[in-house]
């Protein structure tokens, strides 16, 4: 759990609950960029138990960019899922309007993915990248992300001979603002080793 000194007396369930009731979608971004980047919180597990909430908040009051510095506190806490966060970053800038900045950013964590051996990738972040790469009109990057995802899938079993501590959940493996209006991208099923896509729904509001 998050310090309680950070809400006390309220668990931070109570206080998003009371953000949302008294000031909307603009006060749970409010609480929630505040707590969730304080430099109290030590752990990445603490904010990724919140991030669905700050997601939909964000995206119903179109604040995207207050996404940016909670996902890269994520990172800060957890070098180890830098790529991911990086494809989620990328997705923010494409909302914002951003699509060089974007491609930019999702091109280099491609390549850093690149030149790790297969078994240290993260599906993470192949299966956000593809779904950037789609809103961006880069079919190619998109094909390159979902043969990494197909390679990185293919050697988790290589993996879990070389890793010894349990695989905790990764929870950013889901677009952070993509909705159906506004850049759901069809296309064809990927195969069942793939993580699953889930497009966020309803408001915070």
């Amino acid at each position: 759990m998050l310090p309680a000194s950070l809400f006390t007396p309220l668990d931070l369930h109570t206080a998003i609950e009371a953000a949302r009731r008294t000031q909307g979608a603009h006060g749970v971004v409010d609480l929630l960029v505040s707590t969730l980047t304080d430099r109290r919180v030590r752990s990445d597990v603490d904010i990724e138990q919140h991030l669905d909430t700050l997601k939909a908040a964000c995206r119903a009051t179109r604040r995207w960019a207050e996404m940016i510095p909670v996902l890269e506190r994520i990172a800060a806490l957890n070098p180890q899922r830098r790529h991911e966060v990086a494809a989620e970053v990328a997705l923010v800038h494409v909302q914002l309007g951003q699509h060089a900045k974007a491609l930019s950013l999702l091109e280099s964590a491609l390549a850093q993915q690149r030149r790790l051996p297969a078994w240290r990738r993260s599906l993470a972040f192949s299966v956000v990248a593809e779904v950037v790469a789609q809103l961006l009109h880069a079919p190619v990057l998109a094909q390159e992300c979902a043969a990494l995802a197909e390679s990185t899938a293919t050697a988790r079993p290589a993996r879990a001979h070389r890793v010894t501590a349990p695989r905790r959940r990764t929870g950013l493996a889901r677009p952070v603002l993509v909705t159906e209006t506004e850049g759901a991208v069809a296309g064809p099923v990927r195969p069942k080793s793939r993580a699953r896509l889930m497009l966020l729904q309803g408001s915070a509001a």
